[in-house]
């Protein structure tokens, strides 16, 4: 229960707010009996709120810039750390959107099968088994992929009912449809969520660009597979969906 609080995250926001909070107060004039209490206050009413915050932005630095092995050991540390069966699932969750992030779906679709969605509302429930069905249609090889990308498929629909068209969502409903031959419909649904949202590094890399970029050339939309791959290409190196982009760059012609 306590792990959270010895990462790196929060060692140094507890060394930022003694600087910040008790030397604010001690330059303010207090008496140090009030510096401490100041400080103490703070540890209960502020620390724990923002070191959760904390938690949530570091995970998406690490994995918005390539620091897979940061993001890993952080969201390990947070599901270790965690106390009740609800918090433990939410953070298992996030180690398996890192282990997808970084390449590893079948580590992935360990991590949401070990999620008990029994605790959870609908909604939570529906984005675990989405991503369960991404990330076991990631590990099948492509032969015996079809299966695996009709769950997906169902899936990802499902979550699109529920959620909304939603960038994240539309993208994997393209993934799946590419996968299954369906290229014309992939490319339309890739090309929605870009338009939703065009930011290159969510959810990680390159990913929905270099998806957009296969559904582009599966179509015989050369030009515009050309330039998806060239901006995926341009993110971080280390990224799966990066090297996979700068590999299909190379034979676009």
């Amino acid at each position: 229960m306590l792990k959270r609080f010895t990462t790196r995250e929060a060692l140094l926001l507890f060394a930022l707010g003694a600087l910040v909070v008790g030397g604010g107060l001690r330059l303010a004039g207090l008496a140090p009996g009030w510096v401490a209490a100041g400080f103490v206050a703070w540890l209960v009413l502020g620390y724990e709120p923002l070191l959760h915050r904390l938690h949530d932005r570091a995970l998406e630095f690490y994995l918005a810039t390539g620091r897979f092995d940061r993001a890993l050991a952080l969201a390990a540390k947070l599901r270790d750390a965690a106390f009740k069966p609800r918090t433990r699932d939410l953070a298992e969750f996030d180690v398996g959107l890192v282990h997808l992030a970084r390449g590893a779906p079948a580590d992935a679709a360990r991590s949401f099968g070990r999620i008990e969605r029994h605790r959870h509302k609908e909604h939570t429930r529906r984005l675990v088994a989405l991503y369960q069905a991404v990330a076991t249609m990631r590990a099948t090889p492509g032969a015996d992929r079809t299966e695996a990308a009709r769950n997906a498929l169902r899936a990802a629909r499902e979550a699109v009912e529920l959620f909304g068209e939603d960038a994240p969502l539309c993208a994997l409903e393209g993934e799946a449809l590419l996968s299954l031959g369906e290229s014309e419909a992939g490319y339309v649904r890739l090309r929605r969520s870009v338009e939703l949202d065009g930011d290159p590094v969510d959810p990680s890399p390159g990913e929905r660009h270099c998806l957009l970029g296969r559904a582009a050339l599966a179509t015989g939309r050369t030009g515009e597979a050309r330039e998806a791959f060239a901006i995926a290409a341009r993110q971080v190196d280390g990224a799966p969906f990066v090297q996979a982009a700068k590999e299909e760059l190379g034979r676009v012609t």
